[in-house]
């Protein structure tokens, strides 16, 4: 049904490397099986009767007549359809394969740029001998990809062929040149291609070599070589004529500047005094330049040009380096590369000269080199560098010496030495400071810019005027590094370089930021410190104003009967002022103006006294609400720090809830470590748990994470210090306990103390004290306040004393001399302005050796010498003080006296 050809296309399909189709005019007769891959069908059959479809759709074909096909081919642009309805892109190749018939290959490339090459290597062509088109089709796909321009023409000199390179050179369209023959060209391409010369090697049948230039499309001439010979069919026939076009304009173009130099060089030598050795070594040959026989001092025809006499000129000590009859082929390229050496002149003297050179031809047999070099005199030269290495030598011992930076950069910043303090400073290795630049240690644009404008202006203006410049450094690792750059121009043979002295502000910065932060702690220490005096003074006052109400109105309650509506009152008002006698404490607690050693303490109570003061000054839309489970909860602390603690985590619980409505619990619980994972670290015991929990604002995990670091504050400048919780922190680990805390933004905080407990302390009973009335003691008071003094000596004798008021100590020793052994007790305040009390009872005690005396103050941590006045039996007591107290220890005095 078919020819033979198609068939043999049919059978091969499968091999072709491209997607490809066979068919006769609009009926598509066979496909291949990476095209139906591309169309997305793995169904061959489908995948035809698909290609069917949309070939007899495409418009294109419907455009063209089919016997615009030429012999050759026909390319055009279109789409398919994928099997998911989606358009490829394709350049089509129509080929004829049997001439003036219809059976016509497609080849599909689906890639819009693609270069049309279509090979036919892998088919079998031997079926088509004795045909032109076939043989013709090979050789122009063939011909396409060599990188050489080439053309081929028929017997009559008709161009059939050519390759991509031919018409790159001319700027041609293949369609320009095929089919036409001298008549057809234009006069340029005509005679380019020397048309006569390839008429005499088709009838000759000679190969022919000719070199001719070309001027192509751009007008640049061009030099070509151009390999011409005639090809055959297959009865041995003459077909025509294939020629390759070499390009050897670069090569000309080689030779013409090879000759230049040449000359160039020879003047050059001549110019610089240089003398030219050339020494081949398969023959044992020395060339040597006039030059290096007047650099010796010789005549040229004094010195023999022999490769061991010369050898022998050099001093003994250099023959090892310049052996150059020993040794492999990089041993002696190493030797000569670039090296000094010393060699005897005429008047025999050792001079130094620069020996360069290099192997220029390496011979196929083994040892068979050709070297040659230039020399030149360097011993002035090497005087200066000697002296020049000392200098450098005196100059990077002091460098690195230094205890600064020291860099010294290029015009460029380009970093070309650095002491060992810089290499320890930034922390670079030897070879990243080699290969570095200057603008790897700066920061930002600003100072990089900063930098340059100083470079500038001391090149411009004044290379010896010194720049110093305050800014931060980066080193390798990211640290900046806050700096002094001193930067100074030099000459370093001939060329302006910088030195950059560097200082590393670093210790004296943080020294300057912690003494400027030790005297803000300062100033607010001695705040506190004002703070506590003045809470102090405050306190001892408001004792003294409490000790008339709380003496006058237990006088008046044991005056008037239960029953009476007045007891009752007085009652009321004996518990407001002992309210208040709590809140003294607490203000003598903040001033830390109380004992601060550690004791046995029930928290519950301690959790009393803070909750009595934070209710005295919270807000009232602040709710504190007290959880005690446990009564039995003792701890040995300082009384003064749980104070502290308590105090600063509910203040920072009704803070976080500012000016709304809120509720701040406090809980006091027993338990176990036993199962709490955050007491792993602490040895198993029972604890105290104290919480306190708001429903504040709450803390995101970065606070969280960082709340207990000293000096971090979440508030306002001006409004914290940020060591409250931190020093909670440190209170509570120094008791052998934990701290934590739990906490969601915007639902609120709880903080979590955990105390290990100590062992069971039974609560001391209240002493319920009977009011004594017949003590019938003679009793001398002294306090200069006249209401306390009055207060004091109604409930004396209210319990049966005779009392001696006195407001004056010095008053009152007058009349104690006067009245010796008269008095039991003398009881006299502590702070008074003619004399302190202390004063008084050691003068006292010398006039009446067998009176007993009572010390009572507002401020007892006032008494430096406390334990020295207990030893000396003297009974001290704090304000305001009650009557049961006051009859308590009067009873016991009297009873030993």
């Amino acid at each position: 049904m078919y020819p033979e050809v198609v068939k043999e296309y049919l059978r091969k399909l499968d091999s072709i490397e491209q997607a490809a189709a066979l068919f006769v005019r609009s009926e598509v007769i066979g496909i291949n099986y990476l095209l139906a891959s591309q169309m997305g069908y793995s169904d061959l059959s489908r995948a035809l009767y698909q290609l069917q479809y949309q070939w007899q759709k495409l418009e294109e074909l419907q455009n063209f007549n089919h016997s615009q096909i030429s012999k050759i081919s026909l390319d055009f642009s279109s789409f398919l359809l994928h099997s998911t309805g989606e358009q490829i892109p394709f350049q089509i190749r129509l080929f004829r394969l049997v001439p003036d018939e219809m059976y016509v290959m497609a080849v599909f490339h689906h890639e819009l740029e693609y270069e049309l090459e279509y090979k036919l290597s892998k088919y079998d062509i031997s079926q088509n001998t004795g045909r032109p088109d076939s043989i013709l089709l090979f050789l122009n796909t063939l011909i396409d990809s060599i990188p050489n321009p080439v053309y081929y023409k028929n017997m009559r000199g008709v161009f059939i062929g050519c390759n991509k390179a031919f018409l790159d050179v001319f700027n041609i369209q293949r369609d320009f040149i095929i089919g036409k023959d001298t008549n057809d060209l234009p006069e340029l391409i005509l005679a380019n291609i020397y048309h006569d010369v390839d008429m005499f090697v088709i009838r000759e049948q000679k190969n022919e070599t000719n070199e001719h230039k070309i001027r192509n499309h751009e007008g640049e001439i061009l030099e070509f070589i151009s390999y011409k010979s005639v090809f055959l069919n297959a009865d041995k026939s003459v077909g025509g004529l294939v020629c390759i076009m070499v390009d050897v304009s670069h090569l000309k173009q080689a030779r013409k500047y090879l000759k230049d130099s040449e000359i160039r060089l020879k003047l050059a030598l001549e110019a610089s005094n240089l003398g030219l050795w050339d020494l081949n070594l398969s023959r044992h040959t020395l060339y040597l330049s006039p030059e290096y026989y007047t650099l010796l001092g010789y005549m040229p025809d004094e010195f023999e040009p022999q490769i061991n006499h010369w050898i022998k000129s050099f001093y003994n000590s250099d023959l090892e380096q310049i052996n150059l009859l020993e040794g492999s082929f990089t041993q002696i390229r190493q030797r000569i590369n670039s090296a000094e050496y010393r060699v005897q002149n005429k008047k025999g003297d050792w001079i130094w000269i620069l020996l360069k050179g290099d192997i220029v031809e390496q011979h196929s047999k083994a040892r068979e080199y050709r070297v040659t070099g230039t020399i030149r005199d360097i011993t002035e030269a090497k005087g200066h560098e000697e002296s020049s290495k000392e200098n450098e030598e005196r100059l990077k011992m002091i460098s690195e010496s230094s205890y600064d930076a020291i860099i010294l950069i290029d015009e460029i910043g380009q970093i070309t030495y650095h002491n060992h303090t810089a290499a320890i400073l930034f922390g670079y290795e030897e070879l990243e400071w080699t290969s570095g630049s200057i603008w790897n240690l700066i920061t930002n644009a600003s100072n990089e810019k900063l930098i340059k404008h100083s470079l500038m202006q001391m090149l411009h203006n004044n290379i010896k005027q010194n720049t110093l410049i305050d800014l931060e450094l980066i080193s390798k690792n990211g640290i900046l590094i806050p700096c002094d750059v001193r930067i100074a121009a030099v000459l370093i043979r001939r060329e302006i370089n910088f030195v950059l002295t560097i200082l590393d502000l670093t210790r004296q910065k943080k020294e300057h930021q912690e003494r400027l932060f030790l005297e803000t702690q300062l100033r607010h220490a001695q705040k506190l410190e004002t703070i506590g005096t003045l809470a102090g003074g405050i306190a001892h006052d408001f004792n003294n104003i409490l000790t008339p109400i709380i003496g006058f109105t237990q006088l008046a309650i044991d005056e008037i009967p239960e029953e009476n509506m007045a007891h009752s009152d007085l009652l009321h008002v004996l518990k407001a002022a002992q309210r208040a006698k709590s809140l003294v404490k607490q203000i003598l607690l903040f001033s830390r103006q109380l004992d601060d050693e550690k004791t046995a303490v029930f928290l519950h109570l301690i959790i009393k006294e803070v909750s009595e003061l934070i209710n005295a000054s919270k807000p009232p839309t602040i709710k504190l609400e007290l959880i005690l489970s446990t009564k039995e909860a003792v701890v040995y602390a300082s009384p003064t720090q749980i104070h502290q603690v308590l105090m600063n985590l509910l203040t920072n619980a009704i803070q976080a809830i500012g000016t709304h409505y809120g509720t701040v619990i406090l809980r006091l619980e027993a338990m176990h470590s036993e199962g709490l994972l955050s007491l792993k670290h602490l040895p198993p015991a029972q604890y105290a748990c104290i919480r306190v929990k708001d429903n504040g604002i709450g803390m995101d995990e970065i606070t969280i994470s960082r709340i207990f670091e000293p000096f971090f504050t979440t508030k306002p400048v001006g409004e914290g210090t940020g060591l409250g919780l931190s020093v909670a922190h440190g209170i509570i680990q120094s008791l052998g306990g934990h701290i934590e805390v739990e906490s969601v933004l915007g639902e609120g905080s709880e903080f979590i103390l955990y105390l290990p407990l100590s062992k069971s302390v039974e609560l001391e009973e209240t002493i319920k004290v009977d009011l004594c009335n017949q003590l019938n003691g003679n009793v001398l008071l002294i306090d200069d306040d006249v209401e306390t003094g009055v207060t004091m000596k109604r409930m004396l004798e209210h319990m049966g004393c005779k009392v001696t008021l006195y407001t004056n100590p010095n008053t009152a020793l007058q009349f104690l001399v006067e009245n010796t052994e008269k008095f039991q007790v003398a009881i006299t305040d502590y702070a008074m302005p003619h004399m302190m009390g202390d004063v008084f009872i050691k003068r006292a005690r010398i006039i009446d050796e067998k009176c007993r005396f009572i010390l009572y103050s507002g401020n007892i941590h006032l008494l430096k010498n406390i334990e020295e006045l207990k030893h000396d039996r003297v009974e001290i007591l704090n304000k305001p003080i009650s009557m049961e107290l006051l009859s308590e220890v009067l009873k016991k005095i009297f009873s030993n006296y």
